[in-house]
């Protein structure tokens, strides 16, 4: 392909670690049994979150009822955001040199608190331009509706649009969009892949 015009760039797993484990971690749940069957719960409660079916007060209330009988509100709280550890390394680096010569976004399955917290905490986002963000669009990647939600948004040719990610059903449906896909699995993978684009 020509060069891009535009890059976007994936959250979890690409530009901060996701640790999802750490949530228990933080809580001291070392019981088993008692992690899958509420984590099984949570999960779902998770995706009706992200992709904007609750609102935070409604979330945050669900994840007290659900855990909160052995913790209080504000420690599930940390715990929430200690899924995502920091960010990963090099990262800031390969986003600010793309944003300097292309157009740059973030197209990410994410909820309200994370994305807030990711914010403050994951210096590569101040260098993008526009958020695509699952909670806004109402759908979740693999979800072609989230998709065409980022190329009307980005209103060019979806030929155009380089779409980085680390899930591979991710970037199969990206393409299948028209846009072009990078699966990410390293930093310095990633940075040879632009490059070959003439990033």
């Amino acid at each position: 392909m020509n060069r891009p015009r535009v890059v976007l760039f994936d959250l979890g797993n690409v530009l901060v670690h996701f640790r999802p484990e750490r949530f228990w971690e933080a809580l001291g749940e070392n019981d088993v049994g008692r992690r899958q069957r509420v984590g099984t719960e949570l999960k779902a409660m998770g995706r009706g979150y992200e992709a904007g079916t609750m609102t935070t007060e409604e979330f945050r209330r669900e994840l007290v009822r659900m855990v909160g009988q052995d913790h209080t509100p504000a420690l599930i709280a940390q715990a929430f955001l200690s899924v995502l550890p920091a960010p990963v390394e090099g990262l800031d680096e390969i986003v600010r040199s793309t944003a300097e010569r292309v157009g740059t976004a973030l197209v990410s399955n994410t909820s309200p608190l994370h994305f807030e917290h990711c914010l403050r905490t994951v210096p590569a986002l101040r260098h993008l331009q526009r958020f695509y963000l699952s909670y806004r669009l109402k759908a979740l990647k693999p979800d072609p509706v989230f998709y065409r939600g980022v190329i009307e948004g980005e209103a060019i040719d979806p030929g155009d649009i380089v779409f980085i990610d680390d899930i591979p059903e991710n970037i199969r449906c990206a393409e299948e969009s028209g846009m072009n896909g990078i699966l990410f699995t390293t930093p310095v993978h990633l940075e040879q892949s632009l490059r070959r684009l003439g990033l």
